[in-house]
Formats: structure tokens, sequence, C-alpha cells
């Protein structure tokens, strides 16, 4: 299939975009409440108010940190337990990815929502991990019974004894980064080892405009230290957060992403990163952030065109919709979204399995998007034109009026040269029952199924699991051990 990548903007836009996010880092600059990447920063020669522990970059640093971007910091891969289970981050690859964790759960089939919980975890990771379009396993749940500075490294655990595949979720903090650091070390066996074969990477965002929490400093600081792969994404919100025209929302989105790459070259100039382009715009009509609009898809592609200007891998947040039902609007705003988005050439979809914009977690709608990321993978796969599928000898053969479906092509392409729905409805009006929800209560019957196939847990050993636990300071699903120097420390 041609290879060329749809575009959004040519390259004299690109530069103007790259040079007002430059201007913005010298002229502006950011909020940066870190002593230890505030001492980084200055001894590479940035201004830094250490009192309002504001940093204004200079072209100099600017040229340190984002020259040079090397092969460890743009092709790499995620790792499962299963190493054979891979997320490649390179050009021509693309990887789909489960939520890393929502708030809520919304039950489709009955129209219900309810607070997020371990159970829900666990299911939302076991499904994903069946699933063959998901590449890397998100949290799917934030444990709401759990409290909040023990979440994360809870979570980790369950994730880790539930899928094979690589992962993400949402860390919390520094002291979460290291316990969890700690426990992909023990999963792969020595540092060197969890380098080689990433589980997981860290996501972090600044909080647009132009700052970050502390928090997710402390996170880029451990991840970047450590080796380990780290993700940025503002989610930058035209008439919001940002600017009200999308090329100002971009340059500022991108001024964003570029201090944390920035920062992270200069803490560890191998680390491998992903630039996420997911700016959003607000809803004039509601002042909710949306997730389907056609703007989404514009700034995508143009995240997509600036991350491959700096020889980086990308994600977008891409294949979401506004609908918090799995209805036509759902499908049209996730099919065209993922659709253009992979054509374009991105890296990583990033959490599919969420009804509208942040509202909860589904496992049907995760069930269906599976779906429609096959249906999106076919279309990028092409097919092939060569003297075999060109069929001459056969059409010759069959002549005028003959039938092909005993043919010798129909025989050998049943299954490679066509796309066959698993989900999808093909049947006529008689056959189709339960019309109006007929493909949600469907999804539910094969997610019941997945889940009830009494799958046990099992893929970490029972002494690496044990290690875990030390670590962690948990002992199974509720009961703690109530040393809070274990969390402190």
């Amino acid at each position: 299939m041609n290879s060329k990548h749809l575009e959004v903007l040519d390259l004299d836009s690109i530069k103007k975009i790259d040079k007002t996010s430059k201007d913005i880092l010298i002229d502006v600059g950011l909020r940066i409440p870190n002593i230890k990447i505030l001492d980084i920063l200055s001894d590479f020669g940035a201004r830094v108010d250490l009192e309002k522990k504001q940093v204004k970059f200079t072209e100099e640093i600017i040229e340190i940190g984002l020259g040079n971007i090397n092969k460890k910091n743009s092709e790499y891969a995620l790792y499962g337990i299963n190493k054979g289970h891979k997320a490649i981050f390179s050009k021509n690859y693309t990887n789909f990815q489960s939520t890393a964790g929502q708030f809520a759960i919304i039950d489709l089939k009955n129209n219900k929502r309810h607070t997020s919980s371990l159970e829900d975890l666990i299911s939302g990771v076991k499904l994903a991990d069946h699933l063959k379009n998901i590449d890397i396993v998100g949290a799917f749940s934030v444990p709401q019974e759990i409290e909040s500075r023990k979440r994360d490294i809870v979570s980790c655990f369950h994730i880790l004894k539930n899928t094979k595949k690589p992962f993400t979720l949402w860390i919390n903090s520094g002291n979460s980064a290291k316990k969890i650091i700690s426990m992909l070390e023990v999963v792969r066996g020595s540092k060197k080892e969890m380098q080689k074969y990433p589980l997981c990477y860290a996501f972090v965002e600044t909080i647009t405009p132009l700052q970050y929490t502390p928090e997710n400093l402390d996170i880029l600081f451990e991840f970047a230290k450590s080796g380990l792969p780290l993700g940025f994404g503002p989610m930058a919100m035209t008439f919001a957060t940002a600017p009200g025209s999308l090329a100002g929302t971009i340059a500022l989105e991108n001024a964003e992403i570029l201090s944390g790459i920035i920062i992270t070259r200069l803490i560890n100039k191998d680390t491998p990163i992903c630039y996420w382009g997911i700016p959003h715009i607000m809803d004039l009509k509601t002042g909710n952030i949306s997730f389907g609009s056609p703007e989404q898809i514009l700034l995508a592609m143009a995240s997509i065109q600036l991350a491959n200007f700096y020889g980086l891998p990308v994600g977008t947040n891409t294949g979401l919709s506004d609908s918090i039902f799995s209805d036509v609007q759902s499908g049209v705003e996730k099919g065209i979204t993922a659709s253009i988005a992979t054509l374009a050439g991105v890296n990583i979809h990033g959490h599919q399995g969420i009804c509208g914009a942040d509202q909860g977690a589904s496992l049907e709608q995760l069930y269906i998007d599976n779906e429609i990321i096959d249906y999106i993978k076919r279309i990028k796969n092409g097919f092939e034109v060569n003297e075999k599928t060109l069929s001459f000898e056969e059409i010759k053969e069959k002549g005028i009026g003959g039938n092909y479906l005993s043919s010798k092509s129909t025989l050998e392409n049943l299954k490679k040269e066509v796309w066959i729905p698993d989900l999808f409805n093909r049947l006529n009006w008689e056959s189709s029952e339960n019309k109006e929800k007929r493909i949600v209560l469907e999804a539910n019957l094969k997610v019941k199924k997945i889940l009830d196939s009494g799958k046990e847990e099992g893929f970490i050993s029972k002494d690496t699991e044990n290690e875990l636990l030390k670590i962690s300071c948990f002992l199974s699903w509720g009961i703690w051990v109530t040393l809070e120097r274990c969390f402190l420390s």
C-alpha cells in the first residue's frame, strides 16, 4: 500500500509552529516546582527564578535538549511479561492502548454508571489482555476503594498478575514511581533487563498553560534517571487553557511537550520518549472538553507531523467520542478520528474503551473498539498487486458470465483477502434481533464469555509475586500492612 501519510500542514507551517513554541519557552517560560530539575536547568544555562520556581529557556539549552535525537529516544519497544507481546514505537508501526484508568465504569447494556473498583480494574485488564488489537493494556479503572497514595502501586501489582502484554497506568507521585520501578526490576530480574525490555511507560502532562505539578516532575525524574520510557502529553484546550485558534493551541501544546523532552534528555539523553499530541477544544455550547470533534483530528494530524519533524514517535487521543453511548455518533467519531490518525502515521492511539470525554470506561465499549481497530488495520494493510493477484488466467478461464464462488482464488483467499467481522452486523432485516442495541448486547455476551472462561491469574511466579508484595507493602485485595514507612520512604 502507498506509504505516503495524510498531512494537514506544509513544511513552512511546521517551522512557524516550531519557532513560536521555542519563543514561548525563551520569552515566557514555565513554572517548574522541583529544585533538582531547576538546578539541572540552571547548570545548563537556563534563566531560573528560584523564588517563583519559573524557568526561561535559552536557544542553547533548547538545542542541547532537542539536538541529536538518537535511536534510543525514538526507536524502542515495550515488552510484556511474555516478551513476544510487544508494542513497537517506530516508523510505520501503529499501536492501540486501552484506557489507563477511569474514575467510573459504565454498563452500556443497562445505561448505568458506578464508581470504579479494583474488581473493575482486574476485569478491564483481563479483557484487554484477551483482545488481539489492544497492544498496550491500560489499568482501565482507578479503584476508588483504595487510598489514593497506594492506588497506583496496588494497581500495578494486579496488572502484572493479569496481563502478559506491556501496560500503562496513571502514576501519582515520585514515591510511587520509585516503588513501581522496583517492581518492574523484580519482574525482569535485573535493572539491565528492565531497561532492555521495558514493561511500561510513565505519562507526564503539564497543567496548561505552562506549569508542571511537583508530582509529575518527580515521576519524570525517576523514570528518566532509570532510563525507562516517558510520554509527554499536555491537554491544551482551545478557548479555555489555550488560545482561541488551532494554530495557537498547537504552538502552546508543542512548547510544553518540548519542555518535557528537553528536561528528560538533560537528565538522561538516552531515555525513550513518546511525543503525545493530545490537545482538544472546548465545546462552546456546554463548556465541556471535546474528544470527538473534527478539530480533534486536525490537531492530532498536526501533532503527528510535528513529532516527525523532531524525529520522535507520536501518540494521539484518537478513536474517541463525545457520546456516552455506543451509538451512531460514537461510531462516526471513533471510526473517523482513528482511521485518519492511522493513515497520518500515528504510532499509538490512546485510551480505547472510554465512553464520552472521560465519562467512564466500559467493557462493552472496549470490545467494540477492538472491532473498530480491526477494521482500520485492514484498511492500513492495503492489498497486493502482482501477477497472481491480478488473476488474469482465471478471468480468462471463467470468461463472460462466469462465477468465482468455487474458484481457486476464492478458496485460497477466504480469510486473508477480506476482513471478516466478529461483532459488526451484515445480516438482513429479518435475521436481526434487538436491532436498537444489538451491538451492545452482543459485546456484553462476548465480554462475559471471556471473563467467565475460568482463566486464573498467573503471569508471574509465586516467588516474584511475594517480592512484589514486599515492595508494595500489601497482602491482597484489601488487607494492608499498616507500616507507614513502606509508603513514605
